[in-house]
Formats: structure tokens, sequence, C-alpha cells
């Protein structure tokens, strides 16, 4: 049922999307000032708010009159953006007084943050401001509500710049309002009537003005020369300066919501209560708005100014798709392109379960455009799809007949679009028209154009373009003949629009169809139709030139008509195709490069397909055409919307070779697999690797001299295809043989072949350490580092960037063979190497100066210097956070990295929220990611869910955490059910996991399923591959003793923390720098299993052994083993208390209290719960020595120590805290002393 618009009813969903937004509006514009280098405290910061409402429901007859807002923001930051002044200017979506309040709120000015200026531009009178409700209706704020809105502000605001009419007028005025009641120490306004244009071109200069240091009152002068019309008023404190500390450029605001929502082109006039009808539908999601009509009606103009409108409501993107404008759609193209838009990745045949996911937990706004293109059974399809549409998502669908198949879907609300724009409305859109093309139209002939064809807004836009003919009047007589059809209407002014064109013209018309984006560039429309086509379409106003764009553009209709009355025989079409080659070749070799060039190409990338399906299958006279658009094409992992196109491109390109060109075959071979690797699809991407390197084995046997440096490259690129696809000694082989290829050439020619002789031993030795061969894996990256180091000497330009690179894969084996500090002097250099690069370039160096970022943080972890290690991971993060933005899927999967990481070193110190929030940000970066491309991206989402898991136990939010390590285990059991060889050794590390998070529930029967299953794998991997999995199953068989133990099955907890022990003991002797610290903690676990069985003795000396081992490391590294020194020395005492050897465990004990006392004063969050443990521990002792008073004080400050963690997660710390207190009041009693009710924290049931 379509909805009554004028009913006045509230949309109160939307009121706390309001405030959320509008509290962060200038935060938000400040993180974008950072993110471009700019300090926004020493910016002048501009709050502008544009107001034009749509409908006033008191009148909805009589529409406010319009303002093109879209242009009005435009003019204002490009006089902002030309006045090369430090201004932060930041705008408020919706334009209410709820947000304005909020904006302006106490809690926003706590951001210190607060706007120096209010900038206001719309309708005002003499006693308020129109203002939106937020469906975009008039809400006429009067002085009086407008001070109460900004009542309790931080602080004043310095100044207010009222752009409307009578804002000024006098003393019952807004400006005079705000002065008076303390809300803003000055004020400008307008006394009359101000023209737009005006108004912004003021306000531009005046804010430039301020920059500079001037008086308020010199700004003011010097800004109103932009205003002819009558003296600007300037109220209050006319001396108001701002000095701004530092110049440089401004800041505009970009934010929008994420998607594909194409910009607003020209002013939206009209159509109020349709708007506000789709608002109010969209402001009670889930919801779907089915919106139906004639051509030309103007739906696509609507749902598009809708979505402008409601973006806000909206913050998981706003996606737009339109079906072919000829031939037949499917629902999975358009369920794609809106994937696509909202920078999701589904692979085939997946795009509505990808879509439902993400609309399902991020509110989105998806609009179909054009849908009548589908067949039936599509429509059918695309139904189904809404059918699911949940959470607080909403969909916009334009066709031209109504459909049953959308109509009976239960969230569908209808609205029949087959009334022109409204009397008034269509006169004033007419002369618009005739103002932009320069023709001279007066109002009486605007009315009668309007009248003639109902206000249908194409049909005015058809016949202004044809006012200065003398027949005019014929036109409009035969076109108000067929009044009611507007079909028939549209057909007729085409018809004479055909009579009347040269033959220039009407060839450009009829090869419109070659052209299916609706768009193309002047040049290959002239090659298609002659040099005057386009003009003869332009003064016909059948196709309109985009400057932005550089394109001419036309109706869906315009081609509909030229398809129809002149269609193009099959062959023929793939003629006139071919013939364009040469100008679509011509088109690309001036595109000048960069985002500009690449957006070019998007805009036209429907032509750009169509002319390569044209150009396949060998087609000679096409390879310049593919050549120059091969060029120009980005890599593929970086673009979202052209992966595909690259894909077809480089088959196409592979089709093309003439038999024989076997050395170019192998290189399109290697094209491709890069190009099907970038989509996640590894088995294909393997396939053609493989076969150029078996193209290029057999070459070089005849021409080894030309053709082995092309060997070695494919080589590496085998390599790569095949470790991502867990096939490590394959991997291993090609990189070995591309080594020896390059080694030899780099002999006989260095300067040529010794920088690629670098990359190869790079690949070597990531290869090496996958395979647990850490101490050969050292030896290429070592001879690497060395070689792009020399060649950097002479050449830092070329070769810096490489050495970086070089310098981290050094980092990773040296961190693997425990030479810790020569990890970080590696990763130090690089990180150094890097930020100076990035100055320069950041664009080039960003992504891997974020990298290298990474890899220092854990550098610095491995040393235990924390703090360092956080700020690393924080930069990354911030890094990688601006590089998403701007391309969220080349740089996302990166940023969820680095928030893993930030989760992780956060962890560490203690900060257990914070790091739970960064693993839920990366796990859902993740699974977003996943559902679009899960063979790309599942394994990293089982990674994620495995942290987050962790976090979340740490919060004691066990349940939690036991469904996040589920469905990492169940995740990466599929995978390594198709995968053995690439995901075992990650499923093992999952049930691990998964054991844990069970046993930490008191469900023990089923921790110890997943504890067995894990050293099953890792005793299978470890037979195959011991260097790489026996330190893992060592830790396995530490997992599954535990297990046994919890079970009370201690003789069987025994053998596997034996066995442990002997694997690191093994690993140790070997390489005790590396494997010393996982030896003393198996010995830990050993000691407690042997004391469970009451062999003490025993106990005790794996306990001493840990302690002595610990007390070696901590002494060349205290900030990372002291705390392990401590857990072994608390275990020792209290070994040694149990044989009543109670002297030397105090001893003992007294020492782990130190350290613990020591690491909490630097960093209490981290160590204030170990000091608790040890303080147990420690009273413990006192206790078994009858020093009952003595234990109760040990006991009642470890409970001082453990109440705010108790308070803040009581089940993470339960435990702990009910140990300490139960052991507290029986001292208490023993010592027949009354407890502190204060320290009893936990209160018994």
């Amino acid at each position: 049922m379509p909805l009554d618009p004028t009913t006045g009813e509230n949309a109160a969903p939307g009121s706390e999307s309001i405030i959320i937004q509008a509290e962060n509006v200038m935060l938000q514009a400040a993180q974008q000032a950072k993110n471009e280098e700019r300090d926004p405290s020493s910016m002048l910061r501009v709050l502008a708010l544009l107001a034009s409402p749509v409908l006033d429901p008191k009148d909805p007859a009589q529409p406010p009159i319009p303002l093109d807002l879209h242009q009005e923001w435009h003019v204002l930051a490009h006089e902002v953006r030309q006045s090369n002044a430090p201004i932060l200017l930041a705008r408020l979506q919706p334009p209410t007084l709820q947000a304005l309040r909020s904006a302006l709120s106490p809690r926003a000015g706590m951001q210190e943050l607060f706007p120096h200026i209010l900038h206001f531009s719309g309708h005002a009178w003499g006693e308020g401001l129109l203002l939106e409700d937020d469906l975009g209706q008039v809400h006429p704020a009067s002085t009086g509500e407008i001070l109460d809105a900004l009542n309790g502000l931080p602080q004043p605001l310095d100044l207010v710049v009222l752009n409307g009419c009578e804002s000024a007028a006098d003393a019952r005025s807004v400006a005079q309002a705000l002065l008076d009641g303390g809300r803003a120490r000055a004020v400008v306004g307008h006394e009359r009537p101000v023209l737009d244009s005006e108004a912004v071109a003021f306000a531009g200069r005046l804010y430039a003005e301020l920059t500079g240091g001037f008086p308020l009152k010199d700004a003011v002068d010097q800004a109103r020369r932009k205003v002819t019309t009558h003296e600007v008023m300037l109220l209050g404190d006319d001396r108001l300066r701002f000095e701004m500390p530092n110049r440089g450029e401004p800041v505009i605001d970009r934010r929008r919501a994420a998607g594909s929502l194409p910009a607003q082109i020209g002013p939206f006039l009209g159509r109020g209560s349709d708007l506000v009808q789709i608002s109010k539908i969209l402001s009670h999601p889930p919801a779907v708005v089915v919106l139906f009509g004639p051509p030309g009606i103007g739906k696509t103009s609507l749902i598009l100014q809708a979505a402008l409108r409601n973006q806000w409501r909206f913050p998981g993107g706003v996606a737009y798709a339109c079906g072919p404008r000829s031939g037949s759609g499917t629902a999975a193209e358009m369920l794609r392109d809106l994937a696509g838009g909202l920078g999701l990745a589904p692979p085939a045949g997946r795009e509505e379960e990808v879509l439902r996911l993400h609309t399902a937990s991020h509110p989105t706004l998806m609009l179909l455009d054009n849908l009548e293109s589908l067949p039936q059974e599509e429509m059918e399809q695309l139904s189904d799809s809404l059918r699911h549409l949940g959470g607080e998502s909403a969909a916009l669908l334009a066709l031209r007949p109504s459909s049953r198949i959308l109509e009976d879907l239960p969230l569908a609300k209808t609205i029949s679009l087959h009334h022109g724009l409204a009397g008034a409305e269509a006169e004033r859109y007419a002369l618009y028209l005739a103002r932009q093309k320069g023709i001279p139209l007066n109002g009486a002939d605007a009315r009668l154009i309007a009248c003639s064809v109902d206000g249908h807004p194409l049909l005015i836009e058809k016949i202004v373009a044809q006012a200065r003919r003398g027949d005019l009047v014929d036109l409009l007589e035969d076109v108000k003949k067929r009044q009611g059809d507007f079909a028939a209407q549209i057909g007729r002014v085409y018809k004479w629009c055909q009579d009347r064109l040269d033959g220039a013209g009407r060839d450009a018309w009829a090869s419109l169809p070659l052209f299916p984006a609706g768009a193309a560039p002047e040049t290959l429309l002239k090659a298609a139709a002659g040099k005057g086509g386009p003009r003869a379409l332009r003064d016909a106003a059948l196709a309109d030139f985009d400057p932005e764009g550089q394109a001419w553009r036309w109706h869906a209709t315009v081609a509909e008509y030229a398809s129809s009355h002149c269609p193009i025989p099959p062959e023929e079409r793939q003629k006139r195709l071919l013939a364009l080659a040469p100008a679509w070749t011509l088109w690309l070799e001036r595109l000048s490069g960069g985002e500009k060039s690449i957006s070019r190409i998007e805009d036209q990338h429907l032509n750009l397909d169509l002319m390569v399906q044209a150009s396949a299958g060998g087609c000679q006279e096409c390879r310049p055409f593919l050549e120059a658009l091969e060029e120009k094409l980005p890599p593929p992992d970086r673009t979202l919307i052209l992966r595909e196109l690259i894909s077809r491109l480089r088959q196409a390109r592979l089709e093309g070779l003439e038999p024989g060109e076997e050395k170019g075959r192998a290189r399109r071979l290697n094209d491709l697999g890069i190009a099907l690797s970038a989509l996640g699809r590894r088995e294909e991407a393997l396939v053609p690797a493989q076969e150029a390197v078996d193209i290029l084995r057999q070459l070089a046997q005849s021409n080894p001299a030309a053709l082995l440096p092309d060997l070695a490259m494919s080589l590496n690129n085998l390599g790569a295809s095949l470790s991502t696809l867990g096939r490590r000694e394959e991997a291993l082989a090609s990189a070995q043989e591309a080594v020896e290829i390059r080694r030899q050439l780099a002999q006989s020619n260095p300067a040529a072949f010794l920088p690629d002789l670098a990359m190869s031993l790079n690949s070597l030795g990531v290869f090496l350490s996958a395979l647990g061969r850490r101490e050969e894996a050292l030896a290429p990256a070592q001879e690497a580092t060395e070689i792009l180091r020399k060649l950097a000497r002479s050449n830092p330009a070329a070769f810096l960037p490489d050495l970086a690179t070089s310098l981290n894969n050094l980092g990773a084996p040296l961190s693997d063979l425990g030479r810790r500090e020569e990890a970080l002097a590696s990763t130090q250099e690089a990180t150094e190497i890097l930020r100076k690069l990035a100055r320069s370039n950041p664009s080039a160096f960003l992504p891997d100066l974020a990298t290298s970022l990474n890899n220092l943080g854990a550098s610095l972890s491995d040393l235990g210097r924390r703090e360092e290690a956080l700020a690393s991971a924080q930069e990354a993060v911030d890094i990688r956070r601006q590089l998403a933005r701007s391309n969220p899927f080349a740089f996302l999967p990166d940023l969820a990295t680095s928030l893993n990481n930030l989760g992780v070193f956060l962890s560490d110190l203690g900060r257990r929220e914070e790091a739970l929030a960064s693993a839920q940000e990366a796990t859902e970066i993740l699974r977003k990611l996943a559902q679009s491309s899960p063979a790309a991206f599942l394994p990293d989402l089982a990674t994620s869910l495995n942290n987050l898991g962790n976090c979340l136990s740490a919060l004691g939010r066990r349940e939690e955490a036991l469904a996040s390590a589920q469905e990492a285990t169940e995740i990466l059991r599929k995978l390594a059910q198709s995968s053995p060889a690439a995901f075992l050794p990650d499923l093992a590390t999952s049930l691990n996991n998964l054991g844990n998070r069970f046993s930490a529930l008191g469900r023990r029967e089923e921790a110890l399923v997943p504890a067995q299953e894990a050293v099953d794998i890792r005793r299978q991997l470890a037979q195959s591959n011991p260097a790489a999995f026996l330190p893992d199953l060592a830790m396995s068989l530490n997992n599954l003793g535990n297990r046994f133990s919890a079970l009370g099955r201690r003789e069987e907890a025994l053998v596997p923390a034996q066995e442990a022990v002997d694997i690191r003991r093994q690993l140790a002797q070997s390489n005790p720098a590396a494997f010393l610290p996982d030896l003393a903690m198996s010995l830990n676990n050993l000691g407690n299993r042997f004391s469970a069985l009451g062999r003490r003795e025993e106990a005790l000396a794996f306990a001493q052994e840990a302690v002595d081992i610990y007390r070696q490391l901590a002494q060349s590294n205290p900030a990372a083993f002291l705390p392990g020194l401590a857990t072994s020395l608390n275990n020792l005492g209290l070994f040694l208390s149990d044989l009543d050897q109670r002297e030397e465990a105090l001893a003992f004990a007294q020492e782990a209290v130190d350290i613990y006392r020591q690491l909490a004063q630097s960093n209490p969050a981290a160590f204030l719960p170990g000091l608790a443990t040890s303080l147990g521990a420690f009273g413990s002792v006192w206790s078994s020595l009858e020093q009952h008073e003595k234990a109760a004080g040990i006991f009642a400050e470890g409970l001082q120590h453990i109440a705010p963690f108790y308070s803040q997660h009581p089940d993470a710390f339960a435990p702990l805290a009910g140990f300490l207190q139960d052991s507290y009041l029986q001292s208490c009693r023993e010592a027949d002393i009354k407890p502190d009710e204060k320290l009893l924290i936990m209160r018994k049931k």
C-alpha cells in the first residue's frame, strides 16, 4: 500500500543515529586532517549546516523554494580550497536541530575540537531559520528553539555566519538572539534577501581572511565586496581574531557513506512529497521501496536524491546497480555490482549470500535501477534475494512497469510515479534548463511547455531544447494530443528530433547502442558518427557533455529509440566495434595516468568490456587497443571494479598470440596466473603458472642466454602459487631452481641480474622457514641483504626499497633462531629506510612502512619492550586505516592483520577491553572479506577468530570465547579437508585453543578431545618434517597433559608432559637461544604433573631447573623473562613448602613477590594480577609456618590488588579472588582477628 506522506509522523528510530553521527562530526573531520598530515587543533574549524527542506507538512501543495545544496556545498568547498588557508570545513548531516544540538554538545566539546565557526546556508525569516526534520520536511526553528538547542554549550561559538535571507533583519532576528543569549561572540548575517552564489562567495572569502589573523571587522569588509545587493550585517565583537600558528592547505570534509552512489549532477526540483514518503519508509528498516513509472518520469533521479538525503541512516554503505540499457540483465550481475560497490568481492554464484550477510550486520541501502531489463526468472531470483533483507538495511528499486513479483515482497512498499512535476515545479524546471543551455524562454512559454506534457521531466528537457524552432507550437500540439501516454509522447518528440537532424546527427544517434555504458568519450562518439555528431545530439537535447567525466551521456530512452528504429545487424555491429579500436587506443594513450585515469576507465568499463569481447579470438588489428588498455589498467590487486576486466583482457591477450609465439605465451600465462591469484582462485592460478614454467624450460634448453631470466621469474611465480596451496616442498624446489639460475646469470652479468638474485634468495629463505629449516633460511636472507646493501650504496633511489624488504625478511629467521637483538636491529633499519621513503612518496611507500612497523612491533615484543611494541603496532594500524579508506579492497586485509597484532600487544599490557575491540574489528573486516572471497580470506578469518576467543576469555566471557574457537576450528577443518598440506598446522593450533576454551568452562571431557586431535595432527606432521613441527608438537603435548590432569588422570598427564620436555630439551641443545624459554615452561608443567602424583622430590628438581633457566635468560633480557622467572619461583616455593623446607620456600616466594612488585610499578594493568597470585603463594608458605597473622596481611594485600580487576571482570578473576578471600578468612580465624569487611570482594551465596 502506498503511504500518505502528509501525516507528519516522526521517525524516532533515526534519532539515536543522528546523535551518534553528529557528536562525532568534528572528530571524523579532524581524523581526515590528521590522515593528510595536518594538525586540526591549529586550523580554523568551520561546521557547515546546509538546509533545504522539500515539503511543508502544513501546506504540501506549496513546496518551499528549492536550493541546490550540492552546488552550494561544492562552491563553498571550492572557495575554501582556493583560499589555500588552514581551514577545516566539516558538514553536518542531516540538517536538523537535534543534529546541531548534538554536534555542539558538551560531549562533543570534550574532544577539544569544538568548531570556531558555525556556518548556516538555507532559508531564514525575521525570527528564525528554516531547518529540516529527519524526513526532509520543513522545520521552522524559531529563535527560542535555537537558543534552547544551544543551551549548555561548553563554550560560546566564536562566530556564526548566517547565509540566509533576513537572518539579521532586526532586533528579533536569530542573529541578535544568538548574540544576546551568549551563544556566540559575533554573528554575521543578512538584513535582506541575498543571492545564493554571492552569499557562498562571501563566506569563503571571509574564512580565508580570518586565517590571516585579521580582525573580524577587516575580514568582513574585505569579503562583503562579494555581495552586490546590500550591506552585510556584523554584530558583536568586531575585533575578534583567529591566530593560526601554522599556514597550510585547507581540509574539506569528504565523508560520505561507503559505496557506489553516483554523484549528483545539477539541482533536484520538485517531488517533495515523494522524497518524504521514501524517507519515512527508510526510517523504519528493513524496507524495500518499489518505484515504478514510465520512462523519463524521473525514477532514477528520485531514488538517487532519496539516497543522498538518507545516506546518513546507512553507515554500512549505499550501493547503486543499474540493469543494462540494451539486452537483458541477470540478478547475479546486479548483485555483484552492489557487492562491488560496497567493497565486497563475491565469487560467482555467491553474490546473494555475501550481500545477505553484509546487510544483516551493517545498515546498508541498495539501489537497483532499470529492473525492467531483467527477464521474469531473473526478477524472481532478485525477489528471493530481497526477501531475506534484514537488520537495519533497505533497498530502493526502480522499473518501468509494475511488478507483482516485487510488490508481493513482505517488506515492499510501492510508489507509483506516473505523475509529472507539479505546475510551478515543472515551470521552474523548464526555466532552469533554458538558462543552462542559453535558450531564451519566458515564463509563459515555460508554462505552455510544462502544461503540454503534464510536467514530464524528460519531455520538458527535450522540448526546451527545441524552443528556438518556429514550429514549436505545432510540436506541442502534436505532443498534447497524446497526453496520458508518456511512451507515445516521448516517441513523438524523438520522431520530431530525428526528422530534423542532419546526417551527422542521425549517424551519431544510430551509433549509441555501440556504447552500453550510456556514455562515451567525445573522440569515440566522433569516430562512430563523424565530427558533427555529438554537437547535433546536444543541440537536439539527446545527449549532454559531462565536463567532470569528460564524456557524452544520454538517457536510456535515447539509445532504446535508436535500437528499435535503426537496428544494427550482428555482423555490422561487430564490424563497427572493430572500427572503433583505433579511437579507443588513442583515448587510452592520452590518459595521463593516476587515480583520475583509472576513474575514467572505470566509467567506461562496460564499453571496454564489449570491445575486449569483440577483439577476442586473435583479432590482429585490435592488438594496439588491447596493449593500450593493458598498459593503463592498474595491478589486479589494486582495483575492484576492473579486476574481472583485467582477467578477461589477459585471457584475450593470450588467445591473440600467433602460433609459435611461445615466449610471449609464457609471459601471458604468468600475467593470467597473477590475475587469477588476485581473485583468490588459487587452483586456477597454478595452471597457467605451471604451463609458463614448462614452456620456458623447454625454450631455455635451446637458447639459455635469452630465456633463463624469464624461466627464473616464472619459477618464482610458480613457487608463490604452490606455497599458497600449502605445497611447501614443491614451492621450495621452484625457489631453489630460480636461485641457481639467477646466481649463474649474476656471475656473468652482476649489474643486470644481482637484483633478481636477491629477490629469489628472499623467496628461498621464506620457503625454507615455512618448512622449519631455520638455519638454512637465514643464509639466503643474509645473502640477499648483503647484495641489496651494496646495490643501495651505489644507487639508493633504485634499491633502498628492496633493501628494506630484505631486512624485514632477515628479521624473521633471526627471530626464529632466538637472535632477538639482531632481529630487532634488522627490522629497525628497515623501518627507518621506509619512513624516509614514505615522507617523500607516501602513496608508494606507506603500505611497506606499515608492514615494517608490524614486524618491528613483533621484534620489540619478543624482547619484552611492550610499550614500544604497542606504539609500532598502533602506527601500523593508523597507516593502514588511512590506506583502506581510499582503497578498501587493497588494504582492508592488511588493516585486519595490524589490528590483530595491536590486540595482542594491548593484551600483553593488560589493556584487555581495548585488545578485545581491536580483535573484534579485525574479525568483522575479515568476515566481510571472507564472505565475498572465501578462498582468499577464510584462513585469515580463522586466525582472527582464535585471537578474538583469547581476548574474550581474558575478560571471562567464556561462552563467547568458545563460540569463536569453535567457528575457527570448523573453518580450518573444512579447509584442511580440501588442502591438508596448507591447513592442517593451523587446524592443530585452533584445536589447542578449542580445548582451552572447553576447559575454562569446566567441560573437561570435551576439552580432552580437541587436545588429543591436535597432538595426533602435529605428530603426523612432525614425522614428515620434524624441523618445522616438533616445536608445535611439544606445545600440544603440554596442553594435552593439562587436560588429562584436569580430569584427575594424573599418570596419563605425566606422559605427554615428559615427552614435551624431551622434545624441547633436544631442540634447546641445538638452538638454546630459540628454545630454552619453551623448555623452562615445559619443565614447570612437568613439575606440576609430578607434584600431583606426590612425587615431590622429582617435582622440585624440574622446578629448580626451570628457575635456573629463567634466571639465566632474565639476566640478559629482564623485560622479556622476569615474568617467567617469577612464575617459576612461585612453583619452586610451593614445592619446597610441600617438602617442609619452608624457610627456603619463603625466600623464593619473597623473590617472586619482589619481581612482580617491580613489574607492576611500571605496568599495573599487566602485572598486578601476577603480583596477587605471588602474594597468594607467599601467604600460603607463611600459613604453613603457622604465622597466620602474617599470612592474613599478605592475603589482604593480594585482595586489594585483585579487587579492581574482579569488579570489572568477575568471571575472569573469580578463581584467584576466591582463593585469596578464602585464605584470608581462614588465616583470620586461625589468628583470631576480625576480617576487614571491605576486603571481602566476593559475596557468599
